[in-house]
C-alpha cells in the first residue's frame, strides 16, 4: 500500500480523505475524523502527537465501503498517520 495524496485535509474540522494505491487497480480512499495533541518539539517548533482516528472508513473508487483484516487496517492507519503528522506540523508552525 502506498500513500498517493490527500484528497481533502480539513484541519479546522479534523477530517481527512486520502487516496492510496496497492490493493485495487484504481486505488482506494480512506475517510476519517481525527484528533491530535500539539507538542513543542523544540523551542518555537510545534509538532502533532497522539493522533487518533475515529469513524475510519475504507472506500473503493465507487464509494462502496470495504473492509480489510485488522492487520491491514492498522497498517493503513500508520501510513496515513505518518503523512498526517508532517502536514499537521507544517500547519501548526505556519499559522
Amino acid at each position: 500500500m502506498e500513500f498517493l495524496n490527500f484528497e481533502k485535509l480539513d484541519l479546522e474540522n479534523n477530517f481527512i480523505e486520502v487516496l492510496l494505491d496497492g490493493m485495487f487497480p484504481q486505488g482506494f480512499y480512506v475517510e476519517s475524523d481525527f484528533d491530535y495533541d500539539e507538542e513543542e518539539l523544540e523551542p518555537n517548533v510545534l509538532g502533532a502527537t497522539n493522533i487518533t482516528f475515529w469513524d475510519f472508513k475504507i472506500l473503493n473508487v465507487e464509494s462502496d465501503l470495504i473492509t480489510f483484516n485488522d492487520r491491514e487496517t492498522k497498517k493503513l492507519k500508520q501510513i496515513i498517520e505518518f503523512k498526517l503528522i508532517d502536514s499537521l506540523s507544517d500547519y501548526l508552525n505556519n499559522n
